[in-house]
């Protein structure tokens, strides 16, 4: 609380090099009307709350233990200045998660993990908790 968004999203690689930049912009269009976005990751730690993440990245889960060993979180996040508050944003977020196995138990998120991982850059799929040899890993899975 009563913190610049740079203090809070110190531990976020390449934040300030890629990111301050345009959050600073989207912060400076904000109301009061709720703005609202979407994250994901993947990580082997089932806990909702994960402020710091391992410092050489989460540990490679073999295919064979991946279904339920890794776990797709979601965020859904909302932004809003506060009324009367022009300087004060609200910034929520409920984090949901579950499994992968529960994820790709549908087909066509089965084939659309699959597409996504294939074609996304390899930097993305990093940011996202998924370096090369999990995406190897859970390659071998969805299988």
């Amino acid at each position: 609380m009563d913190r610049h968004i740079t203090q809070v999203h110190r531990p976020v690689d390449g934040y300030d090099s890629k990111l301050a930049k345009r959050v600073d912009g989207l912060f400076e269009r904000l109301s009061e009307q709720p703005v609202w976005r979407r994250n994901w990751f993947v990580h082997p730690d089932p806990a909702l709350f994960q402020p710091d993440r391992p410092a050489n990245g989460d540990p490679v889960i073999p295919a064979a233990q991946a279904a339920d060993g890794l776990f797709v979180r979601s965020e859904r996040q909302t932004l809003r200045v506060l009324p009367g508050l022009d300087d004060w944003i609200l910034f929520t977020i409920r984090v949901q998660q579950a499994t992968v196995a529960e994820m790709v138990h549908d087909p066509a998120r089965r084939a659309a993990l699959q597409s996504y991982l294939s074609l996304a850059p390899s930097a993305t799929l990093t940011h996202r908790g998924m370096a090369e040899p999990q995406v190897t890993e859970l390659q071998r899975l969805l299988r």
